[in-house]
């Protein structure tokens, strides 16, 4: 799988390839369920999605809240806190957009497949090699920027020994027992992780859609650029290039 992100060792690729990383994504975090999904899967789904879409948006903002109520945040960490919250409001808007679109985006396939075999010369399948490497590489920088984020926020209060965030769970408290100080790391960790997770795949897929639409507008420029260019076309042939051209552009605007 690295290979696709550090593009060597690969042959010729699909437009297609450019979303591996999204749609894994998608199936890691429960919104894009493979074929021979069974029980299991959607039982994790629903943890998942339940848990960091429905839940956190409430617990997360209300747990900064009684922090700060119990002064144990400083106004600045407040307001820090309160951002995040509404950071976490607007998650189940963007996972809706998302899982909304996906089946739009499959669809896309076939399309894609039908565009990209009208190139054959190496220079053209070299920019569509380009394009489904350098869609990972989008989506793992993302998860990769996110993942960091996520390190930078938990380890200093890990060593100080405290919890990360204080995500408010009804009837337990970190400060209580032990069981309930690790089980809070826990928690806190579950869901950052997964919510950062989420954030990641929708904050990366337009760029990626973005890349590959571009791409195709750039290699049909270079068939526009070309047509009469070729001595052994008579003018029908490149009229039918042309036509062709448009069909191109349409199925791209589509």
């Amino acid at each position: 799988m690295l290979k696709l992100i550090t593009g060597r060792g690969i042959g010729n690729t699909a437009s297609k390839d450019a979303f591996i990383y999204f749609f894994n994504g998608c199936t890691v975090v429960g919104i894009n369920p493979p074929k021979n999904a069974g029980p299991l899967y959607y039982m994790w789904s629903f943890l998942v999605n339940v848990t960091c879409i429905l839940i956190a948006p409430i617990t997360g903002t209300l747990g900064f809240v009684i922090q700060y109520i119990q002064n144990i945040l400083t106004t600045v960490q407040f307001l820090s806190g309160l951002q995040a919250g509404i950071n976490l409001i607007g998650l189940p808007v963007k996972c809706l957009t998302v899982t909304s679109a996906l089946k739009r985006l499959c669809g896309m396939e076939p399309t894609l497949a039908v565009m990209d075999a009208r190139y054959t010369r190496p220079e053209d399948l070299a920019l569509i090699r380009k394009a489904a490497v350098m869609g990972n590489r989008l989506v793992f920088f993302f998860g990769m920027s996110y993942l960091m984020y996520m390190l930078f926020t938990v380890i200093p209060p890990l060593i100080n020994g405290k919890v990360p965030l204080s995500i408010w769970i009804p009837f337990f408290d970190e400060h209580q027992s032990a069981l309930h100080f690790f089980g809070q790391i826990v928690y806190d960790l579950f869901l950052m992780f997964f919510i950062l997770f989420h954030q990641s795949l929708y904050d990366s897929y337009g760029s990626v859609y973005i890349y590959v639409i571009n791409t195709h507008l750039q290699l049909l420029v270079r068939r526009v650029d070309r047509l009469g260019t070729d001595a052994t076309k008579s003018k029908d042939d490149n009229l039918n290039e042309l036509v062709d051209c448009v069909v191109t552009h349409q199925q791209i605007l589509e």
